[in-house]
């Protein structure tokens, strides 16, 4: 391997190679020359300038010698094929999944439902308007006729009840799922699928070889393989950013709540059948 380097220094041919434990091929090029020339030379090399052949720079590292010489050596990584044929995904080189709780709270007037057996909505902001405090005050309200109703169903006394005690919600958490990806270049499908209901993916990630050599793993832990199913993920995160190490990180999350609990709502948050803004019924919406 050759680069262009100063016309007063010469490229060695003690160089080195080597693979990170990402499987990522390494290659270390020794120039030398007068210090002062390979210091300047050295100063316009920046993490992830293209090297040769696809490599591109990591470190580089410069050593006085006797005579005011200099002994430079650089260190870069093989650039590898950006993109999966087969999966048309960016192939990353490493990743970290985690697992966390995050807070969501639930109206307590959430918890009213439309059978006999449960509280009634209706009937507790029925209440909750009751002009007469005292009225109010005996769990009973007027209606619009003027007839005055007592509350006297269980679960729905069981609301007023934290409602009076200023009990308005309830704290619920949900699982979220942060996947962090590094890749030698800008992933292409980053920013994809915000805001709708998809399952956490695995891989590709690259772990060994070079272009249609490479081995991927594709897998997603198993340790949160139970939470995944048990739940309804919709993506809420997808960043980019690209480090001073040239390296682009993508950090995408998902928040999980309980496909026995419904899910979400496929209107809402569907592919196929979201509802377009403005909804107007029986015109340009769908349920």
């Amino acid at each position: 391997m050759a680069i262009t380097v100063p016309t007063d220094c010469h490229q060695q041919p003690t160089e080195q190679e080597g693979k990170t434990e990402a499987g990522v091929l390494t290659h270390t090029y020794v120039i030398k020359g007068p210090y002062s020339t390979l210091k300047t030379y050295m100063a316009g090399i920046s993490p992830g300038d293209n090297i040769d052949d696809g490599y591109k720079a990591k470190t580089s590292t410069l050593q006085r010698n006797p005579g005011n010489y200099g002994t430079l050596s650089i260190v870069a990584e093989k650039n590898p094929d950006s993109i999966d044929a087969t999966a048309g995904q960016s192939i990353a080189e490493s990743e970290v999944w985690e697992l966390k709780s995050v807070r969501n709270d639930v109206p307590l007037l959430a918890y009213c439902g439309e059978s006999s057996s449960e509280p009634q909505r209706a009937v507790i902001e029925a209440w909750q308007q009751e002009p007469d405090g005292n009225l109010a005050k005996e769990n009973s309200y007027k209606t619009s006729s003027g007839e005055t109703v007592v509350i006297s169903d269980a679960p729905t006394l069981a609301v007023i009840e934290k409602l009076k005690r200023g009990i308005s919600a309830v704290m619920r958490f949900y699982p979220m799922i942060t996947v962090t990806r590094v890749y030698s270049s800008a992933p292409t499908e980053v920013y994809s699928n915000l805001a709708t209901i998809s399952t956490p993916a695995g891989g590709p990630v690259k772990v060994d070889g070079e272009g249609a050599n490479a081995r991927e793993r594709r897998e997603k832990p198993a340790g949160i393989a139970a939470v995944i199913s048990a739940h309804s993920w919709l993506k809420c995160q997808d960043d980019v950013t690209k480090g001073s190490d040239g390296k682009w990180t993508r950090t995408q999350s998902w928040m999980g709540c309980l496909a026995s609990d419904g899910g979400w709502d496929g209107n809402l948050y569907g592919t196929t059948n979201r509802w377009p803004m403005p909804y107007t019924t029986g015109g340009n919406g769908s349920t």
